[in-house]
């Protein structure tokens, strides 16, 4: 996996400190609505930690946690929600790996037991993630949609469309994994 992975939005930890650092800077260019911005913020930060204690809830009792990604997207996300990301198929969207990159991910997976594939609904699965899935067949291998909230059409979204993905995601997983 990466050592750096730009999808910070995905984390609660991380979608939280976005918020204090805008609120402060609405403050900055402000300062005459403060008040309003200090209070609006701390109204989000609560609906984010609700959102990652209700996730912690949700997948609570599951024993399968390491999911392999489609494209290595989801550090923050399975780390807000005591998961695991095993691997990623590909290092970059649209880079397919190579014959031994698919052999050594399956053997991988196989050795962890991980048999879910988090593919992203903007994507098909591609012929590696098909490979990968066919060759956990005797573990029941899967795929998961989880949604890296990278391509959402402006009309689709509003005040409420980001805790509504991410409550979507983690009914996905809540869904696949035991």
């Amino acid at each position: 996996l990466k050592t750096y992975d730009p999808h910070v939005w995905l984390g609660i930890p991380q979608a939280i400190h976005m918020v204090e650092r805008i609120r402060d800077s609405l403050k900055e260019i402000d300062p005459s609505h403060a008040a309003g911005y200090d209070e609006r913020a701390k109204n989000y930060v609560a609906k984010l930690e609700k959102l990652r204690a209700d996730g912690k809830e949700l997948l609570a009792g599951k024993k399968e946690r390491k999911l392999l990604a489609f494209h290595d997207s989801l550090y923050y996300f399975t780390k807000s929600f005591d998961l695991v990301l095993a691997d990623a198929i590909e290092s970059a969207p649209g880079a397919e790996p190579d014959p031994q990159s698919i052999i050594n991910l399956i053997k991988k997976c196989r050795e962890q037991g991980v048999r879910h594939i988090a593919i992203e609904p903007q994507y098909d699965a591609n012929t590696s993630a098909k490979t990968i899935l066919k060759a956990l067949k005797e573990i029941n291998g899967e795929y998961v949609t989880v949604d890296t909230l990278e391509t959402a059409k402006s009309s689709d979204m509003d005040a409420g469309w980001y805790e509504r993905k991410m409550r979507e995601n983690l009914k996905n997983l809540a869904e696949k994994l035991q």
